[in-house]
């Protein structure tokens, strides 16, 4: 059978108490909890803020050099091949002029600056 707080109590009662403490204890309480817990200190050291935001700043960095690098990529190869065009357009120009005649090439001038 269980025995219930209220039961225990009544039992104990008229009896002695079973908790006894020394005479001196609460005298030297204060000194003694002083000397504990200066001996059980320890020092934490804690982080600041930079050092917690630090590898994220260089997550971030890291992320921006590569968007760098790949819009300077993506431009480089749009010049390229405008610099493509423009020597294939060149190229057929003069290969145009080299079979054509001095009078042929006149009137292509003439008409095309007639048209503008």
């Amino acid at each position: 059978m269980i025995k219930k707080d209220s039961d225990i109590l009544e039992s104990m009662k008229g009896k002695s108490n079973p908790f006894i403490l020394p005479d001196d204890y609460f005298d030297n309480f204060a000194s003694e909890m002083e000397s504990k817990i200066k001996k059980e200190t320890k020092m934490v050291q804690l982080k600041s803020s930079y050092n917690r935001i630090k590898p994220w700043a260089y997550v971030a960095a890291a992320v921006a050099m590569l968007m760098f690098c790949v819009q300077l990529y993506i431009s480089n190869q749009e010049t390229l091949e405008a610099n493509k065009k423009t020597e294939i357009n060149n190229v057929d120009s003069e290969l145009l002029y080299t079979h054509l005649d001095d009078e042929s090439i006149m009137d292509y001038l003439i008409s095309s600056s007639e048209e503008e």
